[in-house]
């Protein structure tokens, strides 16, 4: 305090100098400095002495801390006042964008984080690692986007530039791989994952696990069916926990190879020591064809009717059911056909399958010598599979989806429309849905393309019943619809064949019980969500801040806190910034005072970009203190947050207002 006063008198220019370098420093060496006051105070310094014999040291000081606070837009926009900066200011910068790339990247912001991405690499060199990194954390949001060229032009840059001890070396190859392996440049792929096996140190992680499993892919497509064997079996023994893919394309490949002895045996051992995979409704349906490939049709029936009855929503039940129906007919067994065929039209209505098994079910009741019950049935049918106009529904349908797949998206919409018009119960009408959907939502008219997804859900279309739930779920919890989006959710967990689509769905039935106090519900959707292998970061952490304010809801406080000690130490993310506060708060009300003081000095030194949650956590430091009979360090916390905290906050400034006030 005496160093601020002399710094404000001008009677000795040298001493008001010193005075004022001495009170920045003091600021920010001590805990007053969390909302970046220093930094403002060095900033002046320079202006106002910019040939000063502590310039350099400023200098330094400024840089050191632009890279430790995590307030990096404060950080920029002071660097960018700064008239000449030193060397080690445009160093900082960089790696000031970089980490606002990141930010952004964590809280799900991928176009900006490019944007900062792009500045950072377009500084030059001034700071090596800042542009490696750079390059990486483009390419995955690039990848995100689907966007793969680009991603994989970074990942080879990074991997080019990058140091051997960079954390994220290995990791380069791996996405590398992926960003390859999504554009079916499977040669290059292969290469990619054998480079980062190679540099990958830890064998048994999921990802190197993963990187065999996309070698022997690789193999696959080329169909190179012995070494992509291998690799499978390479996998599982590196990840033995997680081997249900590995053990599936091995069984797959062995098909391949006409060992169909040794597929079915390999997924009998997959089903047995996989019970709960993703996989297991694949290995009964595989298993089915193989047995048919051996002559043990019998066998088959028994498979293909276990799939039916356990998996009855599964896409892969409606080619099973196709598939039985065909084994039924090919032994005369006419009624039995029938009812498979039956199964497949009422269970996948507007499907392909569906389809070809009203095709199928004519040629049955032909042989059975009953046509008028099958023109029954068949007219009797809801969705238009009609007989009398099949032929030209289908020709139209046909017309009008060429002109969407050719790209002519104005032309394809005025065929579609016709069609629907035409026949508005057709065959394909879901399918036509769909594609209006799909254009209605790059045109940006969101309440149609809803509409239309709506009509593909209402048809059951499997085609594209994930897609469609998945876009109705997001745009029902986005325009508050909780209940409807849980629905969506909960219907596309159930349906879901894609592992991202599954992910999609249970942290959305998350989020939507969150909105509607379902809190039992919330614990139970995250527990399944966290059951998941390779899951992104930011998932992980929203998930267990959604599971631990539910558990605080329910009073499971030690349950709540275990999630939020799991999140707190990353609190670039608003999930991690809460959950500081979150813990300190809790400490707070248990009186455990020490804990709760220690939380937030924690909380203090990491920063956040999320100034509102470390403000909250000020006032409970502040709270801390009084209880504690520390009345001057609880008052001078309070005047710090109201001088230095840049929020408009209702609440923030009413608590502080209430305790100045306090005696």
């Amino acid at each position: 305090m005496s160093f601020a006063s002399a710094s404000r008198t001008n009677f000795d220019a040298k001493a008001r100098e010193t005075a004022m370098f001495n009170y920045a420093l003091l600021t920010h060496q001590t805990n007053f400095s969390v909302f970046s006051e220093s930094i403002t105070l060095f900033e002046n310094f320079l202006r106002e002495y910019p040939k000063s014999q502590y310039a350099n040291q400023v200098n330094d000081i400024l840089a050191e801390t632009f890279l430790t606070t995590k307030d990096y837009d404060a950080a920029l926009a002071s660097i960018n006042r700064i008239d000449k900066p030193a060397r080690r200011i445009l160093e900082a910068k960089q790696m000031v964008l970089f980490q606002l790339g990141t930010q952004q990247f964590v809280n799900g912001n991928t176009s900006q984080a490019i944007d900062y991405f792009d500045k950072s690499i377009n500084m030059g060199s001034y700071d090596k690692r800042a542009r490696t990194s750079a390059y990486f954390w483009r390419g995955e949001s690039k990848y995100r986007i689907n966007n793969f060229s680009a991603a994989a032009a970074d990942f080879e840059s990074f991997t080019r530039e990058a140091d051997k001890s960079d954390e994220n070396y290995a990791l380069g190859f791996y996405n590398l791989g992926y960003a390859r392996f999504k554009q079916n440049q499977y040669g290059a792929a292969r290469t990619a994952f054998q480079n980062y096996a190679n540099a990958q140190t830890n064998k048994r992680s999921s990802e190197y696990a993963d990187a065999l499993n996309r070698i022997g892919d690789t193999y696959y497509f080329s169909r190179n069916f012995a070494e992509a064997e291998n690799y499978y079996n390479a996998s599982a023994k590196a990840n033995p926990a997680s081997a249900d893919y590995a053990a599936y394309q091995r069984a797959f490949v062995m098909g391949l190879q006409r060992n169909y002895q040794g597929k079915i045996n390999a997924l009998d051992d997959l089903m047995r020591d996989f019970p709960n995979s993703h996989y297991y409704d694949d290995a009964l349906f595989e298993k089915s064809r193989a047995l048919v490939m051996i002559n043990r049709e019998n066998e088959a029936v028994n498979v293909l009717n276990k799939l039916m009855s356990e998996f009855p929503q599964s896409p892969l039940a409606r080619q099973g059911g196709v598939q039985l129906g065909q084994l039924h007919y090919n032994a005369s067994r006419y009624e039995q056909a029938a009812t498979s065929y039956k199964t497949v039209i009422q269970n996948f209505p507007g499907s392909e399958d569906a389809r070809s098994a009203l095709q199928a079910l004519e040629t049955v009741y032909k042989d059975m010598n009953d046509i008028d019950a099958y023109v029954r049935y068949a007219n009797a049918l809801p969705g238009g599979m009609r007989i009398t106009p099949l032929r030209q529904d289908s020709l139209t349908y046909m017309a009008a989806e060429s002109l969407y797949m050719r790209g002519t998206k104005k032309e394809a919409e005025s065929s579609l429309n016709k069609y629907l018009q035409s026949y508005p119960s057709g065959a394909y009408s879901s399918d036509a849905h769909y594609y209006l959907g799909a254009i209605a939502d790059e045109n940006n008219e969101i309440p149609k393309a809803v509409s239309h997804f709506k009509q593909v859900i209402d048809a059951n279309n499997g085609k594209f019943l994930e897609n469609a739930l998945a876009y109705v779920a997001e745009n029902e919890y986005n325009g508050g619809n909780y209940q409807e989006a849980l629905a969506h959710y909960a219907r596309l967990n159930n349906a879901a064949q894609s592992l991202a689509h599954k992910q999609t769905a249970q942290l959305g039935m998350a989020r939507a019980n969150t909105r509607l106090n379902n809190f039992h519900e919330v614990t139970r959707s995250v527990d399944q969500l966290l059951t998941n292998q390779n899951l992104s970061p930011e998932t992980i952490t929203e998930a267990h801040y959604l599971r631990g304010k539910a558990y605080q809801q329910v009073r499971e406080v030690d349950k709540a806190m275990n999630d939020f000690m799991k999140i707190a130490n990353d609190t670039r993310s608003v999930y991690g910034a809460e959950a500081q506060f979150l813990l300190a708060q809790s400490y707070y009300n248990w009186k455990s005072y020490d804990k709760a003081e220690a939380q937030v000095k924690e909380f203090m030194q990491k920063t956040t970009p999320h100034q509102y949650w470390l403000a909250r956590a000020l006032i409970v430091l502040s709270d801390t203190y009084y209880v504690k009979g520390d009345k001057f360090q609880a008052r001078q916390y309070i005047e710090s947050l109201k001088a230095n905290y840049k929020g408009n906050e209702s609440d923030i400034q009413q608590m502080i207002d209430e305790r100045i006030n306090r005696e």
